[in-house]
């Protein structure tokens, strides 16, 4: 078996209700199977550890997978995925991505890590002249913890706030590479493309 590109955990954020799409978004197929058995399986082949971030009603859908991480805070968004993965793994930084990413690129985490600093809370991609970067695909280093906890405390649950207030780092990326299908609309215009 060939060794690990990267050291550090990746994340797959899977939590999410998926209401706008009306379906979960981890079992929508693109035509390569199940959204998150792609993302796995690509995740799987770049590093070490792979780790799926879910809601407890939705640990049946990951059967046979051992490294899941239960979301130990109810609705409150992705937020939850991330606090509670760095909690549990103890880790100086991770990879994080979102499970509905249909043309997510193995380049993606390349330059991400490449450019991260462990003295910012993150580092996040960001679309050529997007207004803020995407939390949800970045490496997240353990000094943000805190600042994630305290934000849970307070009950302000906006991951681009926490950001906001604390130095992070950006990478910009191609905006296909980070498209995002929330909506059947987005699903089908992504299949055609």
């Amino acid at each position: 078996m060939p060794k690990p590109k990267y050291s550090m955990p990746a994340i797959l954020l899977s939590g999410g209700k998926s209401s706008r799409m009306g379906a979960d978004k981890n079992l929508l197929d693109y035509g390569k199977g199940a959204q998150w058995q792609v993302m796995h399986s690509r995740l799987s082949r770049q590093f070490g550890q792979v780790w799926i971030s879910c809601r407890q009603d939705q640990t049946r859908i990951f059967e046979g997978i051992e490294n899941l991480i239960i979301d130990p805070w109810d609705g409150i968004g992705p937020m939850a995925g991330i606090a509670g993965s760095m909690q549990r793994l103890r880790t100086a930084s991770a990879f994080f991505v979102s499970c509905d990413l249909p043309f997510y690129d193995d380049a993606l985490p390349e330059a991400l890590i490449t450019a991260n600093d462990e003295q910012f809370i993150a580092c996040c991609a960001k679309a050529p002249g997007a207004g803020h970067p995407e939390p949800l695909i970045a490496v997240w280093n353990e000094n943000a913890l805190p600042h994630l906890l305290s934000a849970i405390e307070t009950k302000e649950y906006s991951l681009q706030k926490v950001l906001k207030a604390n130095p992070h780092k950006t990478v910009e990326v191609a905006h296909r590479l980070i498209f995002n299908a929330n909506t059947n609309e987005e699903y089908l215009k992504a299949k055609k493309m």
